[in-house]
């Protein structure tokens, strides 16, 4: 165990782990006014600490990357894509919650609702979803009491000797519109993708004009997840969000992914909210002052804290251990 003198000062292991930190400016939604202001939020980063003896930055989130890519091995059966819900997940919206099984039942009975044969040949019509592969499996409604809207639920399923791929479609009830989609697949170790990230955003950006063109001319690209060989997902992902005065308002946006298999919409998704005011972007304080405050929040703490460490041969201690695999310790 080391010393509990430490060799590097707070201050100065402070200053390191802000040199880590990162902001980005964008507009953030206050719903009860439907208004939108311009705030510094932190970007994702890995996680580091400073040692206290020898005062070096150490990226901790790569010390357990190697961990898991040498020291120890996962196991997975299979991933959803992105947005995937549970099969079989309840339906009801939060307006909707509450409701009896009868009450369920009732709602594809209430006038004006299609049933689940015009829908699925409604969604049918969409043949970037690919349905046509696949078969209907059921549909079951829900019913936002606020509104009165009625969003249906259609399943359906493709199999591949043991390997099930599903994809799950919502719709408007009465009339059919397309709401959202997305979809499971099985995890394939070796699997190579016939469709590139290009090749998918260009479907992407063919599809969506269809369904939100209004909202898509609002848009650029926000974030894009291309699909790599140690992911279990199994498409490219791309989000489009409004832009407003050259800065992006992520809370309204448009998300879609495509599969690497079959090029087809695997997922798909709206949030939106509309009439939003946006604030100038006069007078903002710059980016540096946006880090001093986020950062001015962190105290550099000093504790002891387990860390993986390369096993040394050399050493006693770690001969069992790399006998049974192992290539690191804590």
């Amino acid at each position: 165990v080391p010393s509990s003198k430490p060799a590097a000062s707070q201050s100065a292991a402070g200053e390191q782990l802000k040199q880590t930190l990162k902001m980005r400016l964008e507009y953030v939604l206050d719903p009860d006014a439907n208004k939108a202001s311009l705030h510094y939020l932190p970007e994702p980063t890995d996680q580091y600490y400073v040692d206290a003896q020898t005062g070096k930055l150490v990226n901790l989130t790569e010390l357990y990357e190697s961990v898991d890519s040498d020291g120890f091995r996962k196991e997975f059966s299979s991933t959803a894509d992105a947005g995937a819900a549970p099969e079989g997940a309840a339906m009801n919206t939060a307006a909707g919650g509450g409701l009896s099984q009868a009450e369920l039942s009732g709602i594809s009975k209430m006038e004006g609702v299609l049933d689940k044969e015009t829908l699925d040949r409604e969604l049918q019509k969409w043949t970037a979803l690919g349905l046509a592969k696949y078969t209907f499996g059921s549909a079951n409604y829900s019913l936002d009491k606020e509104t009165g809207q009625v969003t249906a639920r259609l399943t359906y399923s493709r199999k591949d000797g043991d390997n099930i791929w599903r994809r799950t479609v919502l719709c408007d009830g009465k009339t059919g519109a397309l709401l959202r989609v997305y979809s499971s697949a099985p995890y394939a170790k070796d699997r190579k993708a016939a469709v590139s990230e290009e090749a998918a955003r260009k479907t992407g950006e063919a599809f969506l004009p269809e369904l939100w063109g209004e909202e898509l001319a609002k848009t650029a690209i926000y974030n894009s997840t291309p699909w790599e060989e140690s992911a279990y997902s199994s498409a490219h992902s791309f989000q489009f969000a409004q832009k407003d005065n050259g800065y992006f308002f992520p809370e309204n946006s448009l998300r879609v992914s495509v599969d690497i298999l079959d090029g087809t919409i695997s997922s798909l998704e709206r949030s939106w909210t509309d009439g939003v005011a946006f604030d100038s972007a006069e007078g903002i304080v710059d980016a540096a002052a946006g880090l001093d405050a986020w950062s001015g929040h962190y105290t550099p703490a000093l504790a002891y804290r387990n860390v993986p460490v390369k096993l040394d041969p050399s050493m006693p201690e770690a001969k069992p251990l790399l006998e049974q695999g192992y290539a690191y310790f804590f």
